[in-house]
């Protein structure tokens, strides 16, 4: 049987985007929505005092109907371009940074910010991947969360991808996020499907979407060089065409000519 498809783990209203970044590769695409978000429809209160504000995922501007023109004239930290592009879009005219991960976005909000001028105010989802409130707090910062939208997830992985799965059909299986990617992870487990990723590569926009998956059995696992769709789409169009030899490194990768990825397997 041929390894001939591919499948974006993303929410579904992302999905036709990243097909149609990918329409030109040669191979099958199978979205699986492991997450979906609600928005949740509440304003958020006047807050004149909050010296910041800080967003980490896109869904926390999209779920938002209506900011006070005094939040939007606050500073704003944010986690991705596409994050940033969407928080200028409805209207906040004051972008402080714009960070690839959270764990970096922290350290620029420690670096600017003074905790004796005010609160943080945090738009976020119901969950989270790293608490960055709490990492804060630890440097006195005062971060008032807001929560913009709720997440489901799955219960179990779709038929579709089971029988793919089931018959070597998988060429590889691309993460967009932890989330995602943690809970794609789980489901493997919950359906006693690990033995069916041998032969399938793991493809993450960073690396810390891989170590979500990088204890499955992978034929081999690649990061994006930088956390964006065209990354990925690059990883794509530059796949291994054969198997991994053995079990490889980063040196071993990059010494085979590749500078668009890493290799942890």
């Amino acid at each position: 049987m041929t390894r001939d498809t591919l499948v974006i783990v993303r929410p579904r209203d992302r999905v036709d985007q990243t097909r149609e970044a990918l329409s030109g590769v040669s191979y099958t695409l199978h979205a699986e929505d492991v997450l979906s978000y609600q928005p949740l429809s509440h304003d958020i209160p006047d807050m004149d005092d909050v010296q910041a504000v800080i967003i980490t995922s896109i869904r926390a501007p999209q779920a938002m109907a209506h900011l006070s023109p005094d939040l939007l004239d606050k500073p704003l930290y944010v986690v991705g371009d596409a994050s940033a592009a969407r928080s200028k879009a409805m209207g906040f005219r004051r972008l402080a940074a714009v960070a690839p991960t959270v764990e970096e976005l922290r350290q620029t909000i420690r670096q600017n910010c003074n905790p004796q001028l005010g609160p943080l105010l945090y738009l976020r989802g119901d969950q989270i991947a790293f608490d960055l409130a709490a990492d804060l707090s630890r440097y006195d910062y005062n971060v008032l969360e807001h929560i913009c939208y709720t997440t489901t997830r799955r219960e179990t992985l779709s038929d579709d991808i089971l029988d793919l799965l089931d018959h070597d059909r998988l060429r590889a299986v691309l993460f967009f996020s932890k989330a995602s990617a943690t809970h794609f992870r789980n489901l493997i487990i919950k359906n006693a499907r690990e033995s069916t990723v041998t032969g399938v590569m793991a493809l993450c926009l960073s690396k810390p979407v891989l170590e979500c998956v990088h204890d499955l059995p992978w034929e081999r696992t690649y990061a994006a060089l930088t956390p964006d769709l065209g990354a990925m789409v690059e990883l794509v169009r530059t796949l291994p065409v054969g198997p991994a030899q053995t079990e490889g490194t980063i040196a071993n990768d990059d010494d085979s000519g590749s500078k668009r990825s890493h290799s942890e397997r």
